[in-house]
């Protein structure tokens, strides 16, 4: 019996899940691959590569073992694709570090991981009682629309509302370096044209000082995406634990 009979999955729900499953049995090795080719030039050797490897050599791995339980449980579903959007903002992490050992050596890659780690946990923190907020706000439509805690389902072709607009609290609370994520992706295209043109001239110099604070500015923005999705996660996880049943994808 195929697992999409065994828990009686409909064919949205399993056509979906197996896409995304698809996307990221391709779009790990990607991640690994261009961001080994961007670290690559800076540091000028491969020393650095296994940083990005590594992490997602591993979650690779994961999804490999694991990838019944993606299919089918919802927890899993969610918390494997958070984990891919972890891995780009561990790579822009790395570019960033990269670049700051290029012009500043040792000393410098210590004092900007000094600032970038308790900065990192306090966005995760502040992130976490920001989503668990807006996620209170929609509750009941959480609860009844988008989930079956009867038959353990959850409607993973909509996912959790967590629209920001209704919770006027939260909206207020939004920390604006978030910003800085959607204005490091607009003037990125210019970033790398004037790397470019520097580099043709043999001047890496530049593209690695337009490179740093854009990596830097993307990493520390996806803090609010992660986040999103680390709450549907463990709110999934906490009501199997209600239940006492595991909740699988689709509606019945």
């Amino acid at each position: 019996m195929s697992l999409k009979q065994k828990f009686q999955i409909n064919d949205a729900a399993w056509n979906k899940t197996k896409s995304s499953f698809i996307r990221i049995l391709w779009g790990i090795p990607f991640l690994a691959s261009v961001f080994s080719f961007v670290t690559w030039p800076i540091i000028t050797n491969l020393s650095w590569c296994s940083a990005v490897t590594i992490p997602c050599a591993i979650l690779y791995v994961m999804c490999i073992v694991l990838y019944s339980q993606y299919l089918t449980q919802s927890k899993y579903t969610l918390f494997f694709s958070t984990c891919v959007v972890s891995l780009f903002v561990w790579g822009m992490i790395i570019i960033a570090d990269a670049c700051c050992y290029r012009f500043f050596g040792t000393t410098g890659l210590l004092i900007q991981n000094l600032v970038l780690i308790p900065t990192g946990i306090f966005l995760c923190i502040h992130y976490y009682y920001y989503w668990s907020k807006v996620w209170d706000s929609h509750k009941k439509h959480n609860e009844t629309v988008m989930m079956d805690l009867v038959n353990g389902r959850y409607d993973c072709l909509n996912n959790f509302n967590l629209d920001e607009k209704n919770d006027k609290k939260a909206k207020k609370q939004r920390p604006s370096i978030a910003a800085l994520s959607g204005l490091a992706l607009q003037i990125a295209p210019v970033g790398v044209v004037i790397g470019t043109l520097f580099s043709r001239h043999g001047n890496y110099s530049v593209p690695c000082a337009i490179c740093w604070p854009l990596s830097f500015a993307v990493a520390i923005g996806c803090f609010k995406l992660i986040m999103a999705g680390f709450i549907h996660s463990s709110k999934l996880s906490q009501y199997e634990k209600k239940i006492g049943k595991p909740i699988i994808n689709g509606l019945l």
